[in-house]
C-alpha cells in the first residue's frame, strides 16, 4: 500500500465523527438563530395565522431547513408542490452537488496543472456556490451539504414544527441528505476515474507538488532507517 493509500485508510475511522460534528454544528447554528429571532418568528406566524407544525408552517420553518418547491417563492399548496416533482427535487440536489465537488477537486488538486492560481480557489468556489444557489433556490432551496439540511431539520423537529420537519409535507425529508451524497460521490468518481486519468500526468522527478515531494522524502527516510 502506497503512502497516500495509507493516509486515506488512517482517516476513514474519522468519517463518522466528522459527519456527526457537521450535523451538530448545523443544529447548533439553527438553535442560535432561533434564540436570536424567536420573537420575530412568533410575530410572523401570528400575523399570517400560521400554526407551527401544521400544513403551511414551512413558511416559518424554511428559515432553518429546505423544502421543495421553495415555499416563499412558490407556495405551500398541493398545486404548488406539483410544480416540482420528487424526481426533479432529487435530481436538482444531486446535480448541484456533483458540479460543486467536481469543480472543487479540479481547483485544489496540486497535480492538476490546468487549474488556475490556487490563491483564487476560495473566490471561485464562493462564486460557484452563489451561482448554484441562485439557480436552484426556487426549486429546492439548495442544500448542497447534507448537514446543512439535516442538522437544522432536527432542530425544527425539536422546536415544535413536528411533521413539517419529519416526514415533511411531501415525505421528502431524506432527499436533501441522500441526493447531495449521491451527487458528491459521482462528482468525485468522475474526477478521479475520468478527468485525472485522462489529463493529469505524472510530474518529472523533482517537479512534483510539495506534498508529494514531502511524502517521497519521508518514505525514503523511513526506508533508510529500516536498513
Amino acid at each position: 500500500m502506497d503512502r497516500p493509500s495509507r493516509r486515506r485508510a488512517a482517516r476513514r475511522p474519522l468519517v463518522p465523527a466528522y459527519v456527526a460534528v457537521q450535523i451538530f454544528g448545523a443544529f447548533t447554528a439553527a438553535a442560535l438563530l432561533y434564540a436570536r429571532f424567536s420573537g420575530t418568528i412568533d410575530h410572523f406566524e401570528s400575523m399570517h395565522q400560521i400554526v407551527r407544525g401544521q400544513s403551511g408552517s414551512q413558511m416559518s420553518a424554511f428559515m432553518f431547513t429546505t423544502f421543495s418547491p421553495n415555499p416563499g417563492l412558490v407556495g405551500t399548496t398541493a398545486s404548488d408542490f406539483a410544480q416540482v416533482s420528487k424526481v426533479q427535487w432529487f435530481g436538482a440536489e444531486a446535480a448541484t452537488t456533483f458540479i460543486l465537488i467536481l469543480c472543487i477537486l479540479f481547483l485544489v488538486d496540486q497535480r492538476n496543472e490546468a487549474r488556475p492560481n490556487p490563491a483564487f480557489a476560495p473566490v471561485i468556489i464562493g462564486l460557484l456556490v452563489g451561482g448554484l444557489v441562485a439557480i436552484e433556490a426556487p426549486l429546492t432551496m439548495t442544500a448542497i451539504n447534507p448537514a446543512r439540511d439535516l442538522g437544522p431539520r432536527l432542530f425544527t423537529l425539536a422546536g415544535g414544527w413536528g411533521k413539517i420537519a419529519f416526514p415533511a409535507p411531501r415525505g421528502g425529508w431524506w432527499i436533501p441528505s441522500v441526493a447531495t451524497v449521491v451527487g458528491g460521490l459521482i462528482g468525485a468518481a468522475v474526477y478521479r476515474f475520468g478527468y485525472s486519468r485522462a489529463f493529469i500526468v505524472a510530474a518529472p522527478p523533482g517537479r512534483e507538488p510539495a506534498e508529494i515531494q514531502e511524502a517521497t522524502e519521508e518514505d525514503a527516510a523511513a526506508g533508510s532507517a529500516v536498513q
